[in-house]
């Protein structure tokens, strides 16, 4: 069931002060009446309406030079939230907008509200996103959000790390293998010097200096 409503203090970003809106009932009973931001909307505090307009304009003007210097901190700012994903970048879960209000308290100490942060669906997927944050009516500033894979980025880092590691084990490898070779080219070279016999060279056969003699007799 719904019911009608004055709102006395702005409920952004669809409230502002001095609105008369049908909401509903539950919400509120529950949230609006008790939290003091809007009253039942009876004859006596319609005719409240002007007077609470006034009031809420002069607050807005305050609170906009308060939080010139709150968005001045949120805007450009950088967060990273780290979480698991799977293969295909799709996270297991999501990140909210009660999540990044969270962040940013953490991050500047500035308290916000989640329903400021305008943030259409949660994410769900690895990437680097701008969200805006509605401060005030006019002041929306932007911060953006990385959302990176811990355990992904971790294991490329590992990946790359075996890399770098079998390339020096394959260095270590053909320089000791290039060792031996030379050792044996030494080896070789030493042999030879002591046949008398130049490397690379077929030494002659010494049956060949015999047959040349017995041709010489038989002539």
């Amino acid at each position: 069931m719904r019911i009608e409503v004055v709102f006395v203090e702005d409920v952004l970003p669809k409230y502002r002060a001095g609105d008369v809106r049908s909401v509903a009932g539950g919400y509120a009973r529950n949230y609006l009446i008790p939290k003091g931001f809007a009253v039942p909307a009876t004859l006596e505090h319609r005719k409240r309406i002007g007077n609470i307009r006034k009031v809420a304009d002069a607050k807005r003007e305050r609170d906009a030079v308060a939080l010139q210097d709150v968005a001045a901190k949120l805007e450009g700012l950088q967060l990273t939230v780290k979480v698991r994903a799977g293969e295909q970048g799709r996270l297991y879960g999501s990140v909210t907008s009660f999540g990044i209000a969270g962040i940013i308290k953490e991050s500047t100490g500035v308290d916000v509200d989640r329903r400021a942060i305008l943030l259409s669906e949660p994410i769900r997927e690895l990437g680097v996103f701008n969200v805006s944050v509605r401060l005030h009516q006019d002041i929306i500033p932007t911060v953006q959000v990385t959302v990176e894979d811990e355990l992904g980025r971790q294991l490329i880092q590992n990946n790359e790390d075996d890399a770098v590691a079998s390339e020096i084990e394959n260095e270590s490898i053909a320089s000791e293998t290039d060792e031996i070779i030379s050792e044996v080219d030494n080896s070789e070279s030493d042999e030879d010097k002591l046949d008398g016999t130049p490397s690379g060279i077929i030494e002659p056969d010494s049956n060949s200096e015999l047959d040349s003699e017995d041709e010489e007799v038989s002539e």
